[in-house]
């Protein structure tokens, strides 16, 4: 996260604001946000249908409430589970940048296997055809 300076009025001292600049916590914001829409869809075409006795006049409520707020819920569960594997990822690759940087033995070992030099790591071997 950032902290941006911003400047109070003549007379005041300067304060820091903390601002989700980064786009993992702006993604996460959002997400959450779409979930909470849909769980307030869903409840809004209850109450539409609850003011009403008569089916007909209940049903548009429960199908626009229930299908739009399933949707945004969806949709919000999608990002969020998108944005956390991303980011999960990213972060076992610095990681994984950080030990190559910090062991030489380790590069020189990576390297070799990705040339084949080192051959196969799996134990399990197949007949010939």
């Amino acid at each position: 996260m950032r902290y941006v300076l911003v400047m109070g009025t003549p007379g005041r001292a300067p304060r820091a604001r903390l601002l989700p600049a980064d786009p993992f916590t702006r993604s996460i914001i959002v997400s959450l946000l779409l979930i909470a829409a849909g769980f307030v869809t869903i409840w809004l075409g209850y109450r539409g249908a609850a003011r009403s006795l008569i089916v007909a006049e209940q049903i548009p409520f429960l199908f626009s409430g229930g299908i739009g707020g399933l949707a945004l819920i969806a949709a919000g569960a999608g990002t969020l589970a998108v944005q956390s594997s991303r980011y999960w990822s990213a972060r076992e690759r610095v990681l994984l940048d950080k030990i190559v940087r910090r062991s030489p033995e380790v590069a020189r070992l990576l390297e070799d296997q990705a040339d084949g030099e080192l051959g196969s790591m799996s134990r399990v071997s197949a007949p010939p055809k």
